[in-house]
């Protein structure tokens, strides 16, 4: 197993100078070269890097949406789990692999982290329905078990209630509940596996902030591999037509192209100033030691170009049995 170093802090220098990836030349990072080989799996990612001087192996596990709710929780929480469990029967939302509770699955697939000897585990988001104080309990139980680290970062589920209203005032008021799992910073998070750097960042409102551009800017700048885990995925135009056909909007960070009462109904506001830079700095292939994205969001497994020669990869939801194992090897 590989030793960590978990990122708290912002670092005071962006020049970096030599170093086992990359170097800054007139402030721009030279890119790691990749290799993204097709697995027919799509549940495994497999990429080779170069430089690598070890296998790092991951496991990505996105929407579970477990559904824990016990006496804790007020007449409003019951009423809207009762009906909300009504309409999963009728769905047969969780019947696509026999039935299995999200809850099972949770456990089975740390299990199945543990066996695989994974070097870290990370968690996009909606990992439950809503924050529910058995959810939270169910969730810290669960990683317990982990023998690896991991990182966790919010979907757009997992900091509302259905009775509440989905804004960002919400979301900070649910964001201490998450304060342990996160590092006490639900916002963003970078940690290092066996030269690899993993960065979560919090966009479960469609929106970057000021302060993430900033933070994941300045993780790039020193020329290290990085792997961009968030819970909604960039807008992309080859990932339109998918998105559109199964949700009939363009549930994606910085789309274009919203219908006014699509965008009412989500309440997605228009792309802010930080998002729009965050999202030109990504895909415009600013730094090309960002070798790939990882993120859920739409339930469904896809990959696509975000840069030149650099993927985006969203998993398939983990209430339906979806997960990604990704495999970074030397090249």
């Amino acid at each position: 197993m590989w030793q960590y170093k978990l990122i708290v802090a912002l670092r005071q220098s962006y020049r970096y100078s030599g170093g086992m990836f990359g170097t800054l030349l007139n402030e721009e990072v030279v890119a790691v070269k990749v290799e993204f080989v097709e697995t027919g799996n799509l549940e495994q990612t497999l990429i080779k890097v170069e430089g690598l001087r070890e296998p790092v192996s991951l496991m990505h596990i996105t929407d579970a949406h477990c559904i824990e709710v016990d006496d804790r929780e007020g007449k409003d929480v019951l009423e809207e789990h009762l009906r909300y469990n009504e309409w999963i029967v009728r769905k047969n939302d969780y019947d696509l692999h026999g039935g299995v509770s999200p809850r099972y699955r949770v456990e089975s697939v740390l299990k199945l982290c543990n066996f695989r000897q994974v070097d870290a585990t990370v968690l996009t988001g909606d990992m439950m329905l809503y924050p529910s104080f058995a959810n939270l309990d169910f969730l810290r139980q669960a990683l317990k078990t982990l023998q690896s680290p991991y990182l966790f970062t919010l979907g757009n589920h997992d900091w509302q209630y259905r009775h509440m209203p989905w804004n960002d005032e919400t979301r900070e008021l649910y964001y201490p509940r998450f304060y342990e799992f996160t590092n006490n910073n639900p916002a963003f998070q970078a940690m290092e596996i066996g030269g690899i750097r993993l960065l979560a960042v919090d966009n479960s409102n469609y929106q970057i902030t000021d302060e993430q551009l900033a933070f994941v800017r300045e993780q790039l700048a020193d020329g290290a591999p990085c792997l961009l885990f968030l819970h909604i995925p960039l807008y992309i135009p080859s990932l339109v037509e998918d998105i559109e056909h199964l949700w009939g909007a363009p549930i994606m960070m910085a789309a274009p192209g919203w219908q006014p009462e699509r965008q009412s109904k989500w309440m997605v506001r228009d792309a802010e100033e930080s998002t729009k830079s965050f999202h030109s700095m990504v895909t415009g292939g600013e730094f090309g030691n960002l070798l790939a994205i990882f993120c859920g969001h739409v339930h469904f497994s896809h990959k696509d170009e975000f840069a030149p020669g650099r993927f985006q990869y969203v998993t398939r939801a983990f209430f339906s049995g979806g997960y990604r194992w990704i495999k970074l090897v030397p090249m």
